[in-house]
């Protein structure tokens, strides 16, 4: 029992010993690492940041141990006011320590901020109507399709965002819902959040779309071949048949004359030249032609034609 005591109470020694030198430990000063996010309020009127800044620093800080300590338990973060920065596009973060170090708690000092440069791109805040287009087509059962065109309840869209940014944008795209394929009429709500990382902000957020489906059948026609650019040249064959799915509603009023078939590039004698579909009825589909290439041949000329511009015009009759 006696051995049991004197081992508690060298226990206690050391427990003693070790409370003590960390006592002494956390009240000198010390450096540490400690990971702060960065809070970033609006730019300067009339701009808009067009980089992504960074959310988070590494900051460098000489403190005593028992603030390094508590700061380890604590919220780190600090504000960051783009407005007082101006226009410039670049912020050296080791010379600027004081716009880091203003909300830290007392008693911590800042020695150094990772990174130590922060690009902050600026740009003109502007907005402009952007038109709206689907990406991508609509999945349709078999023997039906659109009866009309896709509506929306608006055409095109108010987008406020970075100038450089509105340059590039000729349309916004709609994102296609998922869906079964479909054999009836449609409507639902598209949202207009495709751009959210480019600093877009459209209005409105959303917009409403309708579809109306009906059954599809399938026709054929004879179609001539058109070439407006010169006389030199025929094509075998002049027609072709083409194979087409359009809506019953429309399909009676469809005719020929509602196709455009070109030959396409340049032609040369005796060679096959592919052909060109220029022109279809609206909501038609699945358009196949046969033959997909003519033969080119170039014209000869007539003989009296030849031989006038050979020998000159020939003279007037005598009256005599």
């Amino acid at each position: 029992m006696a051995r049991s005591g004197a081992y508690r109470s060298m226990l206690v020694s050391v427990g003693l010993a070790f409370v003590f030198w960390l006592l002494q430990a956390l009240g000198k000063e010390h450096e540490d690492v400690l990971r702060y996010r960065l809070l970033w309020t609006e730019a300067p009127a009339g701009m808009v940041v067009v980089n992504r800044l960074p959310e988070e620093a590494r900051f460098r800080l000489r403190a005593s141990g028992w603030k390094l300590l508590s700061s380890w338990f604590q919220r780190r973060s600090v504000d960051l006011d783009l407005a007082r920065y101006g226009r410039s596009n670049l912020l050296l973060s080791d010379r600027n320590l004081e716009l880091f170090s203003r909300d830290l708690p007392r008693g911590l000092v800042l020695l150094d901020v990772q990174p130590d440069s922060i690009r902050i791109d600026l740009d003109p805040l502007e907005q402009r109507r952007v038109p709206l287009r689907w990406s991508g087509s609509w999945d349709y059962a078999s023997g039906f399709g659109p009866a009309e065109r896709i509506r929306l309840s608006e055409d095109s869209v108010t987008v406020q965002g970075p100038s450089r940014v509105l340059d590039t944008l000729r349309r916004w795209p709609l994102e296609i819902p998922e869906h079964s394929p479909l054999r009836k009429d449609r409507s639902g709500t598209a949202d207009l959040d495709r751009f959210a990382g480019l600093n877009l902000s459209p209005q409105p957020e959303r917009v409403e779309y309708r579809i109306r489906v009906e059954a599809y059948t399938e026709g054929t026609l004879t179609v001539p071949l058109q070439w407006d650019r010169d006389t030199l040249w025929r094509f075998l064959p002049a027609r072709v048949s083409i194979r087409y799915q359009a809506p019953l509603s429309r399909f009676d009023r469809i005719t020929a004359a509602d196709f455009r078939i070109v030959p396409m590039g340049q032609p040369a004698n005796g060679q096959l030249v592919p052909l060109l579909l220029e022109k279809a009825p609206p909501l038609s589909r699945n358009l196949r032609w046969e033959p997909t290439e003519v033969e080119c041949l170039r014209r000869r000329p007539a003989a009296n034609a030849a031989l006038n511009t050979a020998e000159g015009p020939a003279p007037l009759p005598s009256t005599r």
